[in-house]
């Protein structure tokens, strides 16, 4: 995930399957994925957190005021405080966030999870889960999961959440398209905040991600379908061009800044288009699947964006990437993907 993972207990608390991250911090638990016992202990997630009364010190003589309606979010292995709440709240432990995952998905569906993990010192967890019953393969050897991923806070903030996304194997990029539709549906995407009846909704959960289900499984038809679709030069230079539109010059100028980065996006993306990481599965180079994992490397590796680190900064590339997986999961990048699929599909 990011350099804001947590290090509580002199350890990276996360856990993954497969491939090492970007990162190379976590605990590997082999190339296959794990049952919830297993990720919980290794992903150092067996922690729980408590509500502890709050008091003010009347600075006149020292003593006590507890201070009505609000608590401290206290992690127990820890004593550190993670948030500040009301009295309404009602902590999520991070065990019901796995019980949860593994009740959503059904008995017909097994889970397996992937990775798994907390970060800014314990106040975020996430889960991402492996559906094992629902594999796509657009072309032989390009393997695509749809995978379940849950977030949830224990910053008095972030509720639980639930949604499906996408991860390409054999680069591991993040192909958006399911997260992307959650964000324009919202009957795709389960938040769940933090009451007495929190755990009472799984029911309600598993028939909205039942829909979200039903629509991986029609994304891996449209995926097929894409596989199938060649794109020629020209084909190429008017989905640039919609992706990304090269502006007029100005009357009397060379050159403009926004033609600029719109023309280096153009070679960037036929670059990728070309040449990028798993072109040479058979079937993929040429194509509008191929158009589409081209945009997907390039908003995962390849795009500008803020990290508020120096580039000198040594942690400068660790930040740029956890902006980069932001953005794909949630911000331009995730709309930028949603684009690309529109204009893929109307081709």
């Amino acid at each position: 995930m990011s350099h804001e993972l947590d290090m509580s207990n002199g350890r990276a608390n996360m856990m993954y399957a497969g491939g090492t991250p970007w990162h190379g911090l976590g605990q590997h638990v082999g190339d296959e994925a794990v049952t919830a016992e297993e990720a919980i202990m290794a992903a150092g997630l067996d922690f729980s957190v408590g509500l502890q009364k709050m008091y003010a010190e009347y600075d006149v003589d020292g003593s006590q005021i507890e201070i009505p309606n609000n608590f401290a979010v206290v992690r127990d292995d820890t004593k550190s405080v993670l948030s500040v709440v009301g009295g309404k709240y009602t902590p999520i432990q991070n065990k019901d966030c796995f019980e949860f995952m593994d009740a959503i998905a059904g008995p017909g569906k097994l889970v397996r999870y992937n990775t798994a993990g907390s970060l800014h010192g314990g106040r975020k967890i996430w889960l991402l889960a492996e559906l094992t019953n629902l594999t796509f393969e657009p072309v032989p050897g390009d393997v695509v999961k749809p995978y379940l991923a849950l977030i949830k806070g224990h910053d008095g903030i972030t509720p639980l959440t639930s949604f499906f996304t996408s991860t390409r194997i054999v680069c591991q990029n993040t192909a958006n398209m399911a997260l992307g539709e959650a964000r324009k549906n919202k009957d795709t995407m389960v938040k769940i905040r933090h009451t007495q009846m929190a755990m009472n909704k799984v029911e309600e959960a598993q028939r909205i991600l039942g829909l979200a289900v039903e629509r991986a499984e029609q994304y891996g038809e449209v995926m097929q379908s894409l596989a199938k679709k060649q794109m020629n030069g020209l084909d190429w230079a008017v989905f640039l061009n919609d992706m990304f539109p090269v502006p007029e010059i100005p009357e009397g100028k060379d050159s403009s800044r926004a033609a600029t980065i719109a023309n280096k996006r153009h070679e960037q993306l036929t670059e990728l288009f070309e040449a990028g990481v798993g072109t040479d599965i058979p079937g993929v180079r040429g194509t509008a699947w191929g158009a589409y994992n081209a945009v997907t490397e390039f908003t995962t590796h390849h795009a500008q964006t803020r990290t508020g680190v120096a580039k000198e900064d040594t942690n400068f590339d660790r930040a740029r990437n956890e902006s980069l997986l932001s953005s794909s999961w949630f911000g331009t990048g995730a709309k930028t993907n949603a684009k690309a699929m529109e204009l893929l599909v109307a081709v």
